[in-house]
């Protein structure tokens, strides 16, 4: 009888066992559940991490090109990333994160020039990057020659060239299979490789979650084109019953761009993630108007944005809320490296004004004065008083 009252202890407590193992959620599996505890604060690279009340993402701090995240927190630089020069015959040289300084004694028969101990007669032509300056050597002496605001001094090409990015920003490969974080000079990018069970998302390689199982959640493609997102949410007429205001609203969207007046009727549409708190407007020129207007797509993305909350936001601020703006041309093939968006802006306004609740308006206005090309060769756009009232479609 114990025997028999043995193995039906086992058979009952059997598939409950293999139950729980199926759900696994732990390190190395495909998915997990969470990614951390609510409020919990740390360092992603150059940015202070919170954990979101859902457990399911992170709020994102740029701490800035002067600053340096520690313990999760955005601190005040001590110097200049990478910046060298000379104290006393020493030589002074600001580590890449800007916390500390290294002081070197130079050797006997080396003087210290321009944060570095070399010796006092230099070879004609060669040249030396110092952060933002270049050092060339001309008649056995060394002078500095000043990069402009907008470059720096490309180490390997040995010359001042347009910066790439923002020191210390991190991007998404196109893919999301890569982590991109801008060196502390902008003249390049050290490159992360994401994991099998990770994807980059806001710049950095983090584990794929699991479906939640009491609802779904939508996650969207910041470089998604516009038009696959709602193809029937915008009347013909462009104008939309406003559910919030019950009036009756003529969804004015346009912007100037390179000099044209562009209107964008194909798509004027917004979307919210709630669980990521990102905010999505998506515009899309007609066909008919000025020269390649039905190629022009602009997609603004705000991410740390709560329900309802308007104000003006920048890009190149980085802040709680962080602001990316996308402009397509048309001006690559759709299976070029460039596919997704053809420039990204550097710096940008954006001004929100309503922020309705789903099938309302989302309305503001956009600018900016310098979108890069995503090629860096150096070509750039330019976007002007942008208007937007899109049609939330969730």
């Amino acid at each position: 009888m114990r025997k028999e009252i043995k193995y039906l202890i086992f058979a009952i407590f059997l598939p409950i066992i293999v139950f729980s193992c199926s759900k696994s959620g732990t390190d190395g599996s495909d998915c997990v559940n969470t990614l951390c505890t609510a409020g919990h604060a740390e360092c992603m690279g150059n940015y202070k991490a919170v954990c979101q009340m859902d457990q399911r993402g992170w709020v994102l701090t740029f701490c800035g090109v002067r600053g340096y995240c520690e313990n999760g927190a955005c601190k005040k630089g001590v110097c200049e990333p990478g910046l060298r020069y000379c104290d006393n015959g020493r030589a002074i040289v600001c580590d890449e994160t800007g916390t500390k300084q290294e002081t070197i004694t130079c050797e006997d028969g080396q003087t210290c020039q321009y944060g570095f101990c070399m010796e006092r007669r230099c070879k004609d032509g060669s040249i030396i990057c110092n952060n933002n300056e270049m050092l060339v050597c001309a008649g056995g002496l060394w002078s500095t020659q000043q990069c402009a605001s907008d470059e720096s001094c490309n180490p390997e090409q040995k010359t001042c060239m347009k910066r790439m990015c923002t020191p210390f920003l991190a991007v998404c490969s196109k893919d999301r299979t890569e982590s991109n974080i801008c060196n502390n000079n902008g003249s390049g990018y050290k490159i992360i490789k994401c994991r099998s069970n990770e994807t980059c998302k806001d710049g950095f390689c983090i584990k794929n979650l699991c479906a939640p199982t009491h609802d779904t959640v939508i996650h969207e493609d910041m470089f998604k084109d516009a038009e696959v997102i709602g193809a029937d949410t915008s009347k013909r007429d462009g104008t939309v019953h406003d559910l919030n205001t019950d009036t009756t609203t003529n969804l004015v969207n346009r912007a100037e761009i390179n000099g044209a007046q562009v209107e964008f009727t194909v798509k004027h549409e917004s979307s919210f993630n709630s669980s990521e708190h990102k905010l999505r407007v998506a515009l899309k020129a007609g066909a008919a108007g000025i020269g390649t207007q039905s190629q022009n797509q602009v997609t603004i993305m705000l991410s740390g944005i709560q329900e309802n909350q308007t104000g003006t936001f920048h890009c190149q601020d980085q802040g709680v809320v962080r602001v990316n703006m996308y402009y397509k041309s048309g001006k690559y093939p759709s299976d070029g490296d460039c596919a997704e968006y053809d420039y990204i802006a550097t710096k940008c306004t954006v001004t929100i004004t309503k922020f309705g609740m789903r099938q309302g308006l989302v309305s503001g206005t956009f600018s900016a004065p310098v979108m890069e090309d995503c090629k860096q060769d150096n070509s750039q756009s330019v976007i002007k008083n942008g208007q937007f009232n899109t049609i939330r479609i969730f």
